[in-house]
């Protein structure tokens, strides 16, 4: 009978080591899985960043085609001189 018992034993502390095991596994596989989903989240996140830009640069070039159409005079200027110019001719209309 004593010898029953010790196998018992034995079998419970091999299932406590295979079951300490497998949680240490599934807590490497939650681990990966989360960084996994971290990840695909940043990937979201940079693909919807870009998708912002190009729609603002975009925007801006279509503006700035419209402002040269309206204005020829606007293509020679520089970033300062257009900014003078508009604060100039949009303050008579504000």
């Amino acid at each position: 009978m004593q010898r029953y018992q010790h196998q018992i034993t034995e079998k419970s502390v091999s299932e406590r080591y295979r079951k300490g095991a497998i949680m240490q596994n599934s807590s490497e596989e939650t681990k990966k899985k989360l960084l996994q989903a971290k990840h695909r989240m940043e990937a979201v996140q940079a693909r919807d960043r870009k998708k912002e830009r190009s729609a603002r640069t975009r925007r801006l070039i279509l503006e700035g085609a419209e402002l040269e159409k309206i204005v020829p005079e606007v293509k020679g200027m520089t970033t300062d001189e257009l900014r003078q110019f508009l604060l100039l001719h949009l303050q008579k209309h504000f």
